[in-house]
């Protein structure tokens, strides 16, 4: 793996955890008016319902993020080994696999 990969490749990985980090202080930030609310007992089902899609929603706008991050990022390192002078061993390794 040449320098530029790394480089890539390190970029990706933090973006990745970065946004899986923020996923939790996002989730916790919204759970606590859930948790306000859910102490009127006539409501709590209710709430419990909402918050479910809420965890959805926000689970899958970060799963999205960490999707794209991985495409570019794959799509970086393909750019990557042709700069670096990897684009035969590349073409060899595509054709083997």
């Amino acid at each position: 793996m040449g320098k530029l990969v790394g480089i890539v490749d390190f970029i990706q990985n933090t973006v990745e955890k970065g946004a899986s980090t923020v996923e939790g202080v996002h989730r916790s930030l919204a759970a606590k008016p859930f948790e306000v609310v859910r102490m009127v007992k006539p409501l709590d089902e209710m709430v419990g319902s909402v918050q479910k899609v809420q965890d959805q929603c926000i689970g899958g706008f970060y799963d999205l993020a960490r999707a794209l991050t991985h495409s570019v990022g794959e799509t970086a390192k393909v750019i990557a080994t042709r700069i670096e002078g990897g684009a035969e061993q590349q073409d060899k390794e595509r054709i083997w696999k």
